[in-house]
């Protein structure tokens, strides 16, 4: 019986070699890009950016691509709240974001506003006050 099972493991093993050639191919596909031209394979994600949130980073192309925001520069310029705003951007955009940033050399903390009394709350409680601002002033998000 436990020969048996042995082999079964062994045989769901080799099925999914094929899988590992395609995760391997893919660690070189485009993830995260910048119409400045500014891009990123997953690999390189990994490697030269320390994260490795590929969905977030995609989304953050896109809604940067929105934004019209070219180059690393530009998103140090962009107001973070901006950048919250925007349906679908979470934590994990936003930290994609400070990885970008971090790696193009601009400060994080000067650019996010971190101090000893501000900021002590929750993301999503960051989130929720940035968009009702939002309502209020009228400022429509992408």
């Amino acid at each position: 019986m436990a020969a048996r099972s042995h082999a079964v493991v062994r045989r769901k093993i080799r099925d999914y070699a094929p899988l590992d050639k395609g995760f391997r191919d893919g660690l070189h596909a485009t993830t995260l890009w910048l119409p400045g031209g500014l891009t990123f394979s997953k690999q390189q994600m990994v490697d030269l950016l320390g994260c490795a949130n590929f969905t977030a980073a995609r989304r953050l192309s896109l809604v940067l691509q929105k934004l019209a925001v070219v180059n690393a520069s530009e998103l140090y310029n962009l107001d973070p709240l901006a950048l919250v705003r925007v349906k679908g951007v979470g934590m994990a955009t936003v930290y994609v974001a400070m990885c970008l940033l971090d790696y193009s050399g601009f400060s994080v903390e000067l650019w996010w506003g971190w101090s000893d009394d501000r900021n002590r709350v929750k993301f999503s409680t960051f989130k929720a006050k940035a968009v009702t601002k939002a309502k209020r002033k009228g400022t429509v998000s992408v």
